[in-house]
């Protein structure tokens, strides 16, 4: 008897230990959001839930669900906010008057939901590592590696719904990467500009060849149809609505006000944020995994790296 009731004393003190490790998140994860401006979203709260419980040594069966994460914002009284790095220059007035503007519009045009998208992109150095690192009290540097500025874009489109996300679009600077030979098809959609940028006729060859592609066939194999409505940042390398407008009598586009991209548009709420963590996540993975952990092997870590790599990873995260 006695024997058991150590073993549940000891199993209730493990469960202790382990929530107010947990809740040790809040701690580590807000302070830190407060001081960067980095969101703190569901997915890295997970990420690092599962950081501290296999750093315990706690349950093994522990998942990070989307039950857990429930909980847990429900707990320690977490809720959303709209936050990002120009949320000052925001202009809230505009973003008010423009999310208006577009209930009127779909309500009028009879517009679905499920076929109400978003799109957004974002620019990424895709060898680079971490530029901070933890170091001991003592320490006042520690040394690393020059960061590599290999520069990609990357697009992230999703209907509203979240049922419907698009394969990634990835613009490098090569037309034909030496990688990509032999590979029958990628799990992205490759583009190239000369500087890896974003351009007019980068962006309408996507539209049309990839876009309205992709959702004819999405309402196909769901077996509905409709007027399909694509929601994007009004920037200098987007053709005009006009243009765009022209290429299908199903797809309708419209930009959003100047300055309010931060304040309303899904994809800069977290969504790009999120992927670019889990990249970084994946490559740091697979350095580590390397048999060495010299410089040299890190070294040789980065050439061995190639765009296909890149896509392979990306679309996983």
């Amino acid at each position: 008897m006695d024997t058991r009731r150590r073993m549940l004393e000891s199993q209730d003190h493990e469960n202790a230990k382990t929530r107010r490790s947990r809740g040790g998140l809040v701690r580590v994860v807000r302070p830190k959001a407060r001081r960067t401006g980095i969101p703190t979203t569901g997915p890295l709260l997970c990420e690092k839930a599962l950081e501290f419980n296999w750093g315990l040594g706690a349950d093994p069966d522990f998942k990070a669900s989307q039950g857990w994460l429930d909980k847990f914002k429900r707990r320690h009284g977490i809720h959303g906010r709209e936050i990002c790095g120009e949320k000052l220059s925001g202009d809230q007035l505009s973003a008010d008057a423009f999310r208006v503007v577009l209930h009127t519009f779909m309500e009028e045009g009879g517009y679905d939901e499920e076929f109400v998208y978003n799109a957004d992109k974002a620019g990424l150095n895709w060898k680079s590592l971490p530029t901070r690192s933890l170091v001991a009290h003592h320490e006042a540097h520690t040394s690393g590696h020059k960061a590599r500025k290999e520069r990609v874009t990357v697009m992230i489109c999703a209907n509203s719904m979240g049922s419907h996300r698009l394969p990634l679009f990835v613009i490098g600077k090569p037309a034909n990467p030496r990688s990509f030979r032999n590979v029958k098809k990628l799990p992205v959609v490759y583009s190239h500009q000369k500087k890896a940028w974003m351009n007019v006729h980068v962006f309408n060859e996507w539209f049309e060849r990839t876009f309205i592609p992709e959702v004819k066939r999405y309402q196909s194999s769901i077996g509905k149809t409709g007027k399909v409505l694509l929601i994007i940042g009004n920037a200098p390398a987007h053709p005009s609505a006009e243009c765009l407008n022209t290429i299908d009598e199903m797809a309708t586009v419209k930009f959003l006000p100047p300055n309010v991209s931060s304040l309303i548009q899904p994809m800069d709420q977290g969504l790009i944020g999120t992927l670019k963590l889990l990249y970084r996540k994946q490559l740091l993975r697979q350095l580590l995994s390397s048999e060495d952990d010299t410089p040299e092997s890190v070294a040789s870590f980065y050439k061995r790296i190639t765009l296909k790599d890149f896509c392979y990873m990306a679309a996983e995260s």
